[in-house]
């Protein structure tokens, strides 16, 4: 029994311990004592049961070395064994996979978190080259957006790189500037089309003004005309009708008014001649609103 408390005494492990068979598989050193002398390994695990405890005393009484892996009270361990010299006993270490594995799962509550650690930095690392590298093309892409948009005049700077990015955003910018130019020019032709365009309104509703204008003119001078031609008529007719029944005063007063009327008949004839005349040769002053009436031409004449 001091044998066993003095052995015992050394724990490489929280929970492991030693024990010592003899030749026929007695406990000689065992944390529990009430195993010793009086028990075996044999005796208290049924061979059916626990196979793996039978074969581990069978390789200690025999005398060999080596380790093997068993399931004691329900627990996995792991027994290291081997022969004590100069005896036929055997001393074997008993380490529960719990105990061997803590300062392996020590080590894994450092080094999860650093690997954690180390893949958000990787991630974030890349995550930002990433960004850098796509930071050109995303610019293009919000400046073409604009330019899409009629923002022609969106400049799109050019760069130094040489790499696919850079020629591709010089590329753009040429392109912006190509466009730019066709743009202008076709803002200035369609200004000058809309200057054109006010500029013939304007003539169009002067000639429509002017064709007004003479249709009344020529509406009025007809009138004018057709009063003193009916009455030249008219009196043309009473002297071919009853010319021999008149007084030669009736007749004198007749032909002196057709005369009259004929004369008037003629002065607006040269007037509406030479007024058509002036008009090929002079442009009318449009500036100035007056209506002038032939009858008051013929009665100043």
């Amino acid at each position: 029994r001091r044998l066993s408390e003095v052995i015992s005494a050394e724990k490489p492990y929280p929970h492991a311990y030693f024990m010592m068979l003899g030749p026929d598989g007695s406990y000689f050193v065992h944390p529990d004592t009430t195993r010793l002398f009086n028990q075996t390994i044999f005796g208290r695990f049924e061979t059916r049961q626990h196979p793996d405890i039978v074969a581990l005393g069978h390789e200690m009484t025999i005398g060999k070395q080596g380790t093997m892996r068993v399931v004691i009270d329900g627990e996995p361990c792991l027994v290291c064994y081997q022969p004590v010299r100069g005896t036929d006993w055997s001393l074997a270490l008993v380490c529960p996979d719990s105990d061997i594995l803590t300062s392996y799962r020590q080590l894994a509550y450092i080094i999860v978190p650093l690997l954690v650690i180390g893949l958000i930095l990787i991630l974030w690392f890349c995550n930002t080259t990433f960004s850098k590298a796509i930071r050109p093309l995303t610019q293009l892409e919000q400046q073409s957006q604009r330019i899409s948009e009629g923002c022609y005049d969106e400049q799109i700077p050019r760069t130094d790189r040489s790499d696919v990015i850079g020629r591709l955003q010089n590329s753009f910018a040429s392109m912006q500037q190509s466009l730019d130019r066709h743009v202008s020019d076709i803002r200035q032709v369609n200004a000058e089309a809309a200057e054109r365009n006010q500029e013939l309104q304007q003539a169009r509703m002067m000639a429509e003004e002017a064709g007004r204008q003479k249709s009344a003119f020529v509406q009025n001078m007809s009138h004018q005309i057709r009063t003193p031609l009916n009455i030249i008529m008219g009196f043309s007719q009473v002297l071919r009708d009853g010319g021999d029944q008149m007084s030669e005063d009736e007749v004198k007063n007749i032909t002196g008014m057709i005369e009259h009327h004929t004369k008037s008949l003629s002065r607006m004839v040269s007037m509406l001649y030479d007024s058509s005349d002036i008009g090929a040769r002079k442009a009318l002053n449009s500036n100035k609103n007056e209506e002038v009436s032939p009858v008051e031409v013929a009665d100043t004449s």
